[in-house]
């Protein structure tokens, strides 16, 4: 890579300062902000709990998630903390860097290197000027919320670069891709077990929250949405073991009364706290209500997701558990092809997201609903990585969609009515309890497939004494794919 001085720096050495996947810095500032969220945390408990017990959460639940409507307000904390703790860390990226906003990981560099890279490392590697998004909005927020060191130059060296963080959704409230759609094409869903040192965690995402609140880096042509900044005072982050002070925040932030709503987002609607209380409660395995049944996501309660990055470059393949395609952008393509052979070559199971269309215009995108809980399996890929049993067939039918969509794309982007057709099935089928795995399209479908058992069995971690692959259990629970391997 070429520094500023113009030196070509290889980055083939720094082995020893990422063989505990962590730096030095990073591990200095993981403690850091671990004391001050430990404090934080403790502190805003007492506000959590009066909050869970007031009118306004006790009457929302009893129209919402009759199931909650009388349970104290210290089980629905535990139910909470216990619920963060389990869903799944994601992290979307491009499938390639043609097409991609700003410099990430594609599916080139998630097969060949041996650590998960953060944006700025794979923009070195992709010889990006880092003009725009992370160079306008990221690398403020990093230093300003997070406190990573400034860049010496106008770019980053390699060493520079390691020192910044993965970006990752939390996906409490279970959306089929993990992450948002429009952050990419791919999603990796990370070993809970084994970034959890990593994990740092903001009640909303900074990229939204540094243009709005910090008025940092925001384009000339692109409006933010107004957020309640006020809700997040002092930006004292988390962890997984230590955010009731995120839980308020996370809630509000999104729901800026006070506003006169810009263009394209007075498109959406009238809101309030209300629509997060029962987003959260609907939509997450806090309450019973069952995956299928959830209701959809509009667009502010897709950015509901409190911000869970990775402060440091987990190694692979171990760290991570599982893929997930974007349907509507890579299904029938080169680049799902693509896909298909890294999931193969890192021996990671293979799942495709169904139910989340994402409109191309803003204000659309503002009006729009997603059913995002449409998550099926690619029965070649089950067969090899999972203990799931493929009916015969299956992947010969799976391969005929595969065409038909093939044969689609050739002529014009799919629609919503494609992405809703393909995701509307026959005769309800499952892979492992909860998980709908039916595909239909054009006439065809792909048969049900069940697991053999409760549980899957994902290659969740590798024994590097023995280079081999150890399996562990990853319980598909009724409602969603739990990712805490123990």
């Amino acid at each position: 890579m070429q520094e500023d001085g113009g030196e070509e720096e290889n980055h083939d050495n720094d082995e020893d300062e990422h063989e505990a996947e962590q730096t030095s810095q990073q591990r200095a500032l993981f403690a850091e902000h671990r004391a001050r969220a430990q404090a934080q945390s403790a502190l805003a408990t007492p506000k959590v709990l009066e909050f869970f017990d007031s009118p306004l959460v006790r009457e929302t639940l009893r129209h919402c998630c009759e199931d909650l409507a009388e349970e104290p307000a210290e089980s629905l904390l535990r139910r909470y903390r216990a619920e963060a703790r389990a869903s799944e860390l994601a992290h979307a990226f491009p499938a390639n860097s043609i097409e991609a906003m700003w410099p990430d990981v594609t599916i080139d560099e998630v097969h060949k290197e041996p650590w998960f890279l953060n944006e700025w490392q794979a923009g070195l590697l992709q010889h990006s000027n880092f003009s725009g998004g992370p160079k306008a909005v990221n690398d403020l927020t990093q230093q300003q919320i997070y406190g990573c060191r400034p860049f010496a130059g106008s770019g980053p060296t390699w060493k520079e670069a390691a020192e910044r963080l993965i970006y990752i959704a939390h996906n409490m409230l279970r959306l089929d891709f993990g992450s948002l759609p429009g952050f990419g094409d791919v999603t990796a869903v990370f070993n809970t077990t084994l970034v959890r040192d990593m994990v740092i965690i903001s009640p909303h995402d900074t990229g939204q929250y540094g243009m709005a609140c910090l008025d940092e880096g925001v384009p000339g042509n692109f409006t933010p949405p107004p957020l309640n900044c006020s809700a997040w005072p002092g930006q004292v982050l988390g962890t997984m073991d230590h955010l009731d002070h995120l839980i308020l925040p996370n809630l509000y932030m999104a729901y800026n009364t006070s506003a006169t709503l810009p263009f394209p987002f007075n498109a959406s609607g009238n809101r309030s706290v209300r629509n997060s209380i029962r987003a959260l409660f609907q939509r997450s395995a806090i309450s019973k209500v069952a995956y299928e049944d959830i209701p959809p996501l509009d667009f502010w309660a897709s950015f509901q997701f409190l911000e869970a990055n990775l402060l440091g470059n987990p190694r692979l393949p171990e760290s991570v558990k599982y893929l997930i395609g974007n349907f509507q952008e890579i299904f029938g393509t080169p680049e799902g092809r693509a896909l298909q052979r890294l999931a193969a070559h890192r021996a990671w199971p293979l799942f495709w997201a169904v139910g989340s269309y994402m409109p191309f215009l803003p204000q659309q995108m503002v009006n729009t609903t997603m059913a995002s809980n449409r998550r099926i399996a690619d029965p070649a890929n089950a067969a090899n990585f999972t203990d799931a049993a493929v009916p015969a067939g299956a992947t010969a039918t799976f391969e005929e969609v595969w065409s038909k969509i093939e044969e689609a794309r050739a002529s014009r982007k799919l629609t919503e009515a494609d992405v809703a057709e393909a995701r509307r099935g026959g005769s309800a089928g499952h892979v492992g309890p909860g998980i709908e795995a039916r595909l239909r399209t054009w006439g065809s479908r792909v048969s049900a497939w069940r697991a053999s058992g409760p549980h899957f069995w994902m290659n969740c971690n590798m024994s590097r004494a023995r280079k081999r692959w150890r399996a562990r259990p990853c319980l598909l629970s009724s409602l969603h794919i739990k990712t805490g391997c123990a």
